[in-house]
């Protein structure tokens, strides 16, 4: 699997016309607001909603800024069995770092903050942090690395979730 996985890693990447957002709905979220993304932040990476599946919108950009997919935040409490987060435009999230291409001028040179989802680089945004990219998973593609790479950091800070224990986190 690695083999092949690593044979695939410089595959095309699909990018989409930016008119593919006018099929959601460009309003401020009250539920990422009170999450502490602020309105100015929610504008910025052009967070919306999807009227047809009730989803919060998040367009995934690759390091050039062409949208690459979309993913939808459940805008209600989610059960167990129900995805909270779920692609509306399948994406190759492992080819790209969200808020690569937004936060661009402060990721080179510095301090990289790196989290496993998109909403931690939107909260951070929202504070005034600009330092800051996300995996979309807890684990760092070949691709992912050398974009940080050619950011030439002076260190990188993972931030992950406390969803898998310590040595399956180095693994990843």
């Amino acid at each position: 699997y690695d083999k092949i996985r690593k044979h695939n890693s410089e595959l095309y990447v699909k990018s989409y016309d930016e008119n593919i957002l006018q099929e959601y709905q460009n309003v401020y979220n009250s539920r990422f607001a009170k999450d502490n993304i602020s309105f100015l932040t929610q504008e910025c990476f052009q967070i919306g909603y999807s009227l047809e599946t009730q989803r919060i919108t998040i367009p995934i950009r690759n390091a050039y800024g062409e949208i690459i997919g979309i993913k939808g935040r459940a805008n209600w409490e989610v059960d167990a069995e129900e995805p909270k987060y779920l692609y509306l435009v399948s994406c190759s999230m492992s080819s790209t770092l969200y808020g690569y291409c937004q936060n661009y001028k402060y990721l080179s040179n510095g301090d990289i903050i790196i989290f496993e989802a998109e909403k931690s680089v939107l909260q951070c945004h929202s504070y005034g942090i600009y330092n800051c990219v996300s995996l979309g998973s807890n684990s760092l593609s070949i691709t992912q690395c050398k974009l940080l790479m050619e950011l030439n950091p002076k260190k990188i800070i993972f931030m992950l979730d406390k969803s898998l224990d310590y040595e399956n986190t180095k693994i990843n």
